[in-house]
């Protein structure tokens, strides 16, 4: 190994040292620990009694909170945090249509060096873009079966409220689903001192869309989502509940609604008010312009109000349920952000949430196509009668 690629992989591992102590929760650091443990790349419990293995890092007499930073010391668990990133879970994502270029797009990027290939044994480590330099992008490739992701490491830049600077390797990762010709760009989450604005996951959004459009030549496009979320809600089923949505009125009133126990679906304040109704009809009619009133008011609510964002639950075992939030026209650019609450532990269930949202939007294709081709049909019967 030459002096230089020694000098890239300590600058590397430092960058590396900063991002965990500033941005790894102590549950995360834990949790990777005893993945690494598990695979005989560090001791951890003090109580075992270790074999004999040269290549694992022995951590039981160091602080709990340095134990993964000192961990860094193995190139093995480099490569495997390196690999987490590729398979953990992200709190943001955006899910567009995506077609590539080619079928080995991403192999033919590697043979001219405009990709890395995690797998390769020339593999060192990733390459961290600083938007500050000229650097150019070079991501990493991962690729299992039907899935490639591909992982753009930035150096990000930020200073607290002391004014102390602090840089951390922030993760992007495009998830393109060859099968489905969907592409999901995911995003970390990052502190309010390395966002400029609230522009920031627009930008990291754009960075990497732009890197597969020009780089990678991906024809890609948004998917009209609030329709395909407003067929999820109303289909009957009971895998996929609505847990909260906004509600902004045509008189400028907003309001954050939220379903009760029942799991009803209906928005809560219209609901109950209909609900009333029912119960009262009685009453109701022997005052007909109130009812006319009431029942005016819930229908030009529920037809001019803008839902500018639903959360949708997936229910789970053991409270390990799933809760997205998808916010509609995020910043009006015409797109839907899907932002996942609550602690997630790798990329299982949001190719979960991925599958089923993308299953709907092809269901919600062929009755629309079904629907319109009904139409045609009946115009051109209707036209040879006459």
């Amino acid at each position: 190994m030459s002096n230089s690629t020694d000098d890239s992989m300590h600058e590397y591992k430092q960058q590396l040292m900063d991002t965990i102590s500033e941005t790894y929760p102590q549950y995360f650091q834990k949790q990777l620990l005893s993945e690494f443990e598990k695979v005989d790349l560090v001791a951890v419990k003090k109580r075992v009694i270790l074999k004999e293995n040269k290549s694992r890092i022995d951590l039981r007499e160091v602080a709990p909170a340095q134990r993964l930073i000192e961990g860094l010391n193995s190139s093995k668990v480099v490569k495997s945090i390196e690999r987490n990133e590729f398979l953990r879970a992200y709190p943001f994502s955006v899910v567009l249509n995506g077609i590539a270029s080619s079928e080995n797009v991403f192999k033919e990027l590697e043979k001219v060096g405009e990709v890395q290939n995690f797998f390769s044994p020339n593999y060192q480590h990733d390459n961290i873009f600083d938007p500050q330099s000229s650097k150019e992008v070079i991501p990493t490739v991962y690729e299992v079966g039907n899935v490639s992701l591909v992982k753009f490491s930035k150096l990000i830049t930020g200073h607290t409220t002391f004014g102390v600077k602090k840089q951390v390797k922030y993760n992007i990762v495009g998830v393109y689903f060859k099968h489905w010709k969907v592409l999901e760009i995911r995003m970390d989450k990052a502190k309010s001192y390395f966002q400029q604005d609230d522009t920031f996951y627009d930008e990291q959004m754009e960075f990497a869309k732009e890197w597969f459009v020009k780089k990678a030549k991906f024809n890609v496009s948004h998917i009209n989502w609030p329709s395909v979320i407003s067929y999820i809600n109303k289909k009957e089923q009971s895998e996929v509940t609505v847990h909260s949505q906004g509600m902004s009125m045509s008189s400028g009133a907003k309001a954050d609604l939220y379903t009760g126990h029942s799991g009803n679906s209906i928005l809560p304040l219209l609901g109950e008010l209909k609900e009333l109704m029912k119960v009262n009809e009685e009453l109701f009619e022997e005052s007909p312009k109130i009812k006319v009133l009431l029942e005016k008011f819930i229908q030009e609510t529920e037809e001019t109000s803008d839902l500018p964002w639903i959360s949708l639950l997936w229910k789970g075992k053991n409270n390990t349920d799933t809760i997205v939030k998808f916010k509609h026209d995020y910043l009006g650019r015409n797109y839907t952000l899907l932002n996942y609450t609550g602690r997630q532990s790798d990329m299982e269930k949001m190719n979960y949430v991925t599958e089923y949202i993308i299953e709907n939007r092809n269901e919600l294709s062929r009755i629309e196509l079904a629907a319109t081709k009904q139409i045609k049909q009946t115009a051109a019967s209707t036209e040879a009668v006459s």
